[in-house]
């Protein structure tokens, strides 16, 4: 953790296990958590005052629809392996993605694929400029459409850090499941 982040930590009720978060920034949320590799989903008396299913294993609310964005190869295949997790304690979860390959195979709804974004230098940026724009709109907008419970964000910051500004703006949850690289 850097000298300015700020942690908070607390027991979920029920459990001696501490939650970590870090919050560097009010509209990212980082946590960290262990998925119970045996707990095969909610089912039963798990609900809340407000009737939604609560995964008291681990700590997440089930059937809860999610948005990816991972912007380059490695990080579709830590977002593929975090959607394969997740399915496997709320095989009720539904996920869409701006991101590749692997997360399309792991289940999500490919929304945008990242090679449509994938730029190497100034000048490649420049010339794609207008792709790029006409790219946050889209995912803006599609994040709007969706109302996920929760946009999960992969590294690539350079797009990313805006699209978290937005969904904080609109009352959506943040997560930055890989933080990017300072």
């Amino acid at each position: 953790h850097s000298a300015g982040d700020r942690e908070r930590v607390g027991a979920h009720p029920g459990h001696s296990e501490p939650l970590h978060f870090t919050q560097p920034h009010p509209f990212l949320h980082f946590q960290r958590f262990q998925l119970d590799e045996g707990h095969q989903g909610c089912a039963g008396n798990n609900s809340s005052a407000d009737g939604s299913s609560f995964c008291h294993k681990a700590y997440l609310q089930c059937d809860m629809k999610y948005y990816l964005i991972a912007g380059e190869a490695s990080g579709d295949m830590h977002a593929a392996n975090l959607v394969r997790a997740i399915q496997k304690i709320d095989n009720q979860a539904e996920f869409r993605c701006f991101g590749g390959d692997m997360l399309k195979d792991a289940g999500a709804d490919l929304f945008i694929h990242y090679r449509d974004m994938a730029l190497m230098g100034g000048i490649e940026v420049l010339r794609k400029y207008p792709t790029i724009r006409r790219n946050k709109a889209l995912c803006r907008q599609d994040l709007l459409n969706y109302k996920p419970d929760v946009l999960i964000l992969v590294d690539y910051s350079g797009f990313n850090l805006p699209m978290a500004r937005f969904a904080f703006a609109n009352h959506i949850r943040v997560i930055y499941y890989i933080s990017p690289k300072l």
